[in-house]
């Protein structure tokens, strides 16, 4: 499985927009954008943890004790592993705070704050603090 700290993570970015430059077919907003979320170093400090790499709603199995309460869902499984990695927990936590409500989102950021060993970076629920695949969204800015 590959494993990145903060620094090796956020050099493998800076590959990857480069390639994305060389394609002539990313605005030039969009990668000075990019590329100043990369720059800045202190977005970039998170403490490295298995992450799916991958996550989106099809891989998020759940169960419902009641077909006309969402609110007894549950997740059963979370399945297509293919992608895992140790690296930014931010990974995950962007597709969740895409696919979940405030409450649940509230409650992730909970547990893995109350789970790290070392204080947890600072992520909130609005995405600020997230890596380059979250930060670089409209809504996202750093603290």
């Amino acid at each position: 499985m590959p494993s990145y700290d903060a620094d090796s993570y956020r050099t493998r970015h800076l590959a990857d927009l480069d390639r994305a430059a060389a394609t002539g077919h990313v605005p030039t907003a969009l990668l000075s954008r990019w590329e100043g979320a990369l720059d800045d170093v202190t977005l970039w400090r998170f403490a490295p943890a298995p992450v799916h790499g991958g996550l989106t709603g099809s891989q998020v199995l759940a169960g419902f004790d009641s077909d006309e309460d969402a609110a007894t869902g549950r997740v059963r499984a979370v399945v297509g592993w293919e992608d895992a990695k140790v690296a930014d927990p931010a990974d995950d936590f962007a597709a969740i705070v895409t696919l979940a409500g405030p409450a649940a989102v509230e409650s992730v950021l909970e547990a893995y704050a109350n789970s790290r060993i070392e204080r947890p970076d600072p992520i909130c629920a609005d995405g600020r603090g997230w890596p380059l695949s979250s930060r670089s969204s409209p809504t996202c800015s750093p603290r």
